[in-house]
């Protein structure tokens, strides 16, 4: 089982002053990522690196002008310029990090490492391999019943990297910390495995476990990520479909009712009484009203509505949460009857901080072919 990095080459130093906060689990093993010239660096640094009964405040000192501390979200953050890094293709970093409470400090002194090569990238996103994993949620959640035995295998090209050097990787919790003892990691297959854990009772809500994988060209720092959640529960709600695509036409009225016929409760059709109510909904267009006892929507989009994605997410009377992707693709829009565009651009389907890369040529009027 390889879930946790070693030390590797992390310098560490802690000095502790009496009564202070102490170091509990120090960030030199939660395996930091690299900081890239002109890139923004973040990291949220674990809530177990430092122990007191008292609130704890954070500082910096010896640190790097470039990078700064959110106390508060225990982040460290910065983008770090070429005149901020001494020579070299990959430069070791000096932080102190300062805890403090009601009783005193505590510094601790860390490495972070600055490199000059291209990072190591992010391939096939887990919303283009989840759906082999069995029941899951959009974007990246994978349903389980207590005491599961469940077994998923992550594409050997998830990521890549421009060095010939192999990559290494970790697995840890959102946080950095170890896996917990019922899944296990096979860094030489990207296999997770293991017995998800019990509960005592049928009314017992639903456990969210978050985890991610980080890949890596420098063993003991995080070079690329991909996260994905595990929810634990006695009752499930799923979707035939869990990415939805209605076409609608500018200036048309639109009655669409195919969610319901798709989502099922504890392997049941959705019915009336079924319990199951739309806890939110993210970025709907406003011309658009979703029903929330049947899910049946309705709306005329005016000329000037452009294609989107929303999610609605449903959750039954045990708190079980299900999220349903929907693509609206609008027609007949004014760019389209303004002649900017040949023909209707296709479904782009994209994560937050993953790279998209769409060329809209193919898809432009050229103006001097038309005069």
């Amino acid at each position: 089982m390889a879930s946790f990095p070693h030390l590797f080459t992390l310098l560490l130093c802690v000095a502790v002053s009496s009564a202070a906060p102490g170091v509990y689990f120090p960030i030199g093993f939660q395996t930091p990522p690299i900081a890239r010239i002109g890139e923004p660096f973040s990291f949220v640094f674990s809530k177990s690196t430092f122990t007191s009964p008292s609130t704890i405040t954070y500082s910096l000192t010896n640190s790097p002008k470039w990078l700064l501390v959110d106390s508060g979200a225990r982040r460290l953050y910065g983008t770090p310029k070429e005149a901020d890094v001494g020579p070299g293709e990959v430069v070791d970093v000096s932080v102190g990090l300062v805890a403090t409470d009601e009783t005193g400090s505590t510094t601790l002194d860390f490495t972070l490492i600055m490199s000059r090569k291209t990072g190591v990238e992010l391939d096939i996103p887990l919303n283009q391999q989840i759906p082999g994993f069995g029941f899951f949620s959009n974007p990246y959640t994978i349903l389980s019943p207590p005491r599961n035995q469940f077994s998923f295998v992550l594409d050997p090209k998830t990521f890549s990297a421009c060095s010939d050097k192999p990559l290494a990787y970790y697995a840890v919790m959102s946080d950095n910390t170890p896996l917990p003892a019922w899944i296990s990691f096979d860094a030489g297959r990207l296999a997770f495995s293991g017995h998800a854990p019990a509960f005592e009772a049928l009314i017992d809500p639903p456990q969210a476990f978050e985890f991610q994988l980080l890949a890596t060209d420098t063993p003991g720092f995080a070079g690329a990520s991909l996260r994905f959640n595990i929810v634990v529960g006695n009752h499930r709600v799923t979707a035939d479909q869990t990415t939805v695509v209605i076409n609608v036409t500018a200036g048309e009225f639109l009655s669409y009712d195919g969610l319901q016929n798709s989502i099922n409760v504890d392997g049941q059709p959705m019915t009336s009484g079924h319990g199951l109510t739309v806890a939110s909904t993210f970025n709907i267009p406003p011309w658009l009203t979703l029903e929330k006892d049947n899910l049946r929507m309705t709306g005329t989009p005016p000329m000037t509505a452009k294609s989107t994605n929303f999610t609605i997410a449903l959750e039954d009377s045990f708190a079980d949460r299900f999220n349903l992707t929907v693509m609206v693709q609008v027609r007949g829009t004014q760019a389209q009857d303004s002649g900017l565009l040949k023909e209707e651009l296709p479904v782009i389907k994209a994560q937050a901080g993953e790279h998209i890369s769409f060329d809209l040529g193919p898809y432009l009027e050229d103006p001097e072919a038309r005069r």
